[in-house]
């Protein structure tokens, strides 16, 4: 056996689709007549006009206003439907929106033949935008009295959309403090454990301490002094190792070298911190 759908009982089958195309933006699946469905066949609901007549029952009574079940909807981006609503001043509510403790906001009011609407703020959105807030999962679980991998798999996605755009800001002072070779800044990105590995002037491997380097930055000068150096960067590709460990590969131009670097970051206390970089360098002409 297959669930169908609920059905509720209208007076005006036109009034009831207008107002659920309208105010609530469904969309008819099937237009029977005095039957209109909206959604699709496995997931929606249908009107019905005629009731007492389709059921054929002696003395049978449609009892409006019973306020004993609602329609439940929920809204992706909720402030935008409290804007929609202001279009429609004849809805009736039996409440203006209130938010729950765990977090979500809830508006209801009735439709033409007084069943209660819900219309509530997705449990995805409320997830984001206590993940947003700066919240763990493990906090925006409890916050909202959801499992953690239900809350998990809805944030997974925007977690690393998150993660990424916080590395791109951190590789993008990278690329700043490098041309103007402000090692303040530029130390603020590294951890105090960060190496940066290279090849000498020999082709031998050497290693430098985040002390060095900045010291060696700060001596070389600001490429943006040199009229010769032109800026060229541009990040080339990051992959998540884990939660909170990411490799970027880089291009930039330093003095008359061109680098493709690879930047190996850690989330460290909520701040994405550049920990290894390993450098690959092509000399240039001066004259490019």
């Amino acid at each position: 056996m297959k669930y169908g759908c609920p059905l509720i009982a209208v007076k005006d089958i036109k009034v009831s689709q207008d107002f659920y195309e309208k105010v609530l933006r469904q969309e008819v699946f099937m237009d029977l007549g005095g039957n209109v469905s909206f959604g699709d066949d496995s997931l929606g609901f249908a009107l019905q006009a005629d009731w007492d007549g389709l059921v054929g029952v002696d003395g049978f009574m449609i009892n409006y206003k019973s306020n004993d079940h609602e329609l439940v909807f929920e809204e992706e981006n909720f402030d935008d439907f409290e804007i929609h609503l202001k279009q429609f001043p004849e809805i009736i509510y039996l409440h203006k929106t209130k938010e729950y403790p765990w977090g979500q906001r809830v508006i209801r009011f009735y439709d033409p033949d007084f069943h209660i609407i819900e219309v509530g703020e997705s449990m995805g959105s409320v997830f984001k935008k206590f993940y947003k807030q700066g919240m763990s999962i493990d906090e925006v679980a409890k916050r909202t009295s959801h499992p953690v991998d239900y809350v998990q798999a809805h944030l997974e996605h925007l977690t690393i959309e998150m993660d990424t755009t916080m590395i791109k800001e951190v590789l993008q002072r990278y690329f700043d403090a490098l041309f103007k070779a402000d090692a303040g800044e530029l130390s603020a990105l590294f951890h105090d454990t960060a190496r940066i590995y290279s090849h000498d002037e020999n082709g031998a491997a050497q290693e430098i301490d985040k002390e060095s380097f900045m010291k060696i930055i700060s001596e070389f000068g600001p490429n943006s002094e040199n009229p010769k150096f032109t800026r060229s960067d541009e990040i080339l590709a990051i992959d998540f190792i884990s939660e909170d460990v990411a490799v970027a590969r880089v291009k930039l131009r330093f003095g008359n070298s061109i680098c493709t670097d690879i930047v190996n970051l850690m989330r460290i206390n909520g701040t994405w911190c550049i920990m290894c970089v390993l450098d690959s360098r092509v000399n240039m002409n001066m004259n490019e």
